[in-house]
């Protein structure tokens, strides 16, 4: 009979119950949109542990010949409720807006957005404008510009509310479009093994 290496035993053992252990994640609620850039039922949203892609079906502003002046200006606010586990802190790390503008020349598109994170976080980036004449796909990404700490014992629902704005401007002989494909939030959850100081 086989003597058993009861050291390495107890070590596969505990290694097994770290690769057990569930790791914490967030919850993300249903988003709830209203604007013109995102009228009902046009919004997508896919959610995982620490983050979420929303789509837009429509979210474009124009500005051309036979345009109504509403055309040329969009705007969307969405709210997403983000649950987090008791005894862990959450906070935004970036918040990335994507999307494509045309503007010929003459013409200007700009793409503006701003986040807030309960009470926890605020954060935005500078307005991107594009001068025509030009063709391009953008980036815009926002980051925290004020963060505080947060009571994080117990499981608290947290609101993240992210407002964008699309426009042209210029002249009505020419044509401008700006398009916003998605937005790409992250949230990373602040994960200690101690548990949260009183």
């Amino acid at each position: 009979m086989k003597k058993l290496n009861y050291p390495l035993f107890f070590v596969f053992l505990f290694l097994g119950t770290l690769a057990s252990a569930e790791e914490p994640s967030l919850r993300f609620g249903a988003p709830r949109y209203s604007g013109s850039g995102c009228p009902r039922g046009s919004v997508s949203f896919l959610p995982t542990e620490d983050a979420f892609t929303i789509l837009f079906d429509s979210y474009v502003a124009e500005r051309g010949n036979n345009l109504a002046l509403r055309e040329s200006f969009k705007q969307c606010f969405i709210q997403v409720d983000v649950e987090v586990p008791a005894g862990f802190k959450a906070a935004i790390e970036t918040i990335d807006y994507r999307g494509f503008t045309r503007v010929e020349d003459k013409v200007k598109s700009y793409v503006m957005s701003s986040f807030s994170f309960g009470s926890l976080q605020l954060g935005s980036s500078p307005i991107k404008q594009f001068r025509g004449p030009q063709e391009t796909d953008f980036l815009k990404r926002d980051l925290p510009y004020f963060t505080r700490k947060g009571a994080c014992r117990n499981k608290r629902v947290i609101p993240l509310r992210v407002v964008t704005v699309l426009g042209v401007t210029g002249s009505t002989r020419s044509r401008g479009v700006i398009a916003l494909d998605s937005i790409d939030g992250v949230v990373e959850a602040k994960l200690s093994v101690q548990p949260c100081r009183r």
